[in-house]
């Protein structure tokens, strides 16, 4: 994903430090086991293979031993990721926008992509071979000779540009397909889709009903896209599943107003984040939905404030659930408890959540926070 949960950050005035030894569970309560922080925290993720944790903040990047050890700092640097192969880190150099790509210890740079509009966030397809980039305007005016946003596709091995998409709204959310042959992106009652192998895009035919597109999210190796959004002004809210195939809806789901949803990693699972003041009931609500059905799976209710945020395990036995109460539970799958009350929590959050990731094996968690703080977590 690539946007942050939130969008609040206060500076982390100190660094703790305390504990960093492995903590079991104790009365199902998960234990944090680490705190760390170098200045405003923007993105906390692990490599893919677990073995090493990047950190985006106002004082650059830097890069941890799984033991969360520093062994890098990039600095002038802002938006890193990890290639989905674990060889390499790109990132965007904050003195010129440029784009540039190090080695997975961010010790030897490998290569820069010049780039003639400021970029504001990158993603590697699923592969890794290509690198797409979302460039604006920062006075939110029109590119010159493209539009409000441009997407822009490169070839890593290459660093050429092999495609891009110019659009006249502004892109809230982008993703690419499971094959990385396609990538939607989405704006306020816009939904796009741009295929790589025709070099071509079309734009979803909405519902007449006036939508708000929240989320995008492929489901599993299906031909399908799923869109949480909300009517204006209006009592129902739905998620929406949309045949790629055939570019038709093929159906509507009454989830309640849907404020975050993800797909399942292996399986046609929808999982959604639904509004406690929704039409549909009078309580925040995790529910899982078969995309092909519509046949609601499971749900764990009642929780006391709105879900913010929900992330599956890679390998789709749990979902984590952070609440804007600035709590964090785990949600098992298949469903076996329907209420959060008796779900596992992560003690300690204290602040909303500025970035979460779990690493490869489901062991742990890492979250980044608006105090500034990066916080390790031991879920075994």
């Amino acid at each position: 994903m690539l946007h942050p949960k939130t969008l609040y950050f206060v500076l982390l005035i100190c660094i703790f430090n305390i504990n960093t030894s492995r903590v079991a569970p104790v009365s199902q309560t998960y234990e944090e086991v680490l705190r760390m922080g170098q200045g405003i925290i923007t993105d906390a993720r692990w490599r893919p293979d677990g073995e090493a944790l990047l950190v985006n903040s106002s004082q650059g990047v830097w890069i941890y031993t799984p033991e969360f050890e520093p062994v890098g700092h990039l600095a002038n640097v802002k938006a890193a990721i990890f290639s989905p192969d674990n060889s390499m880190i790109a990132g965007i150099d904050t003195s010129d926008e440029n784009i540039v790509f190090w080695n997975a210890a961010g010790t030897e740079q490998l290569g820069i992509i010049p780039t003639d509009q400021p970029v504001r966030e990158i993603a590697f397809s699923p592969d890794g071979e290509l690198l797409a980039g979302i460039a604006f305007n920062a006075n939110g005016e029109l590119l010159p000779g493209y539009g409000f946003q441009l997407v822009l596709v490169w070839d890593v091995a290459t660093q050429n540009i092999v495609s891009s998409l110019a659009t006249d709204y502004e892109i809230f959310y982008f993703a690419w397909n499971r094959s990385g042959d396609q990538f939607a992106v989405s704006g306020v009652d816009q939904v796009e889709i741009f295929d790589l192998e025709t070099d071509t895009s079309y734009v979803l035919n909405l519902p007449e009903n006036q939508y708000h597109v929240f989320k995008i999210a492929w489901v599993s190796d299906a031909d399908l896209l799923a869109l949480g959004a909300d009517y204006y002004n209006a009592p129902v809210n739905t998620l929406q599943i949309w045949d790629m195939a055939t570019r038709k809806l093929l159906s509507i789901i009454q989830a309640g107003q849907v404020l975050d949803l993800d797909a399942h990693p292996h399986d046609a699972i929808i999982a959604t984040a639904t509004d406690r003041y929704s039409a549909i009931t009078d309580y925040a609500t995790i529910r899982l939905w078969n995309p092909l059905t519509g046949e609601l799976l499971g749900e764990v209710e009642q929780f006391v404030r709105n879900p913010v945020s929900i992330d599956w395990n890679a390998a789709g036995t749990q979902l984590l659930a952070v609440s804007a109460d600035n709590t964090a539970r785990i949600v098992p799958w298949p469903v076996t408890v329907p209420r959060p009350t008796d779900q596992p929590i992560l003690q300690g959050f204290g602040n909303a959540v500025t970035a979460l990731d779990w690493n490869s094996d489901g062991s742990q968690i890492v979250s980044g926070h608006e105090d500034g703080s990066v916080r390790v977590w031991d879920t075994r």
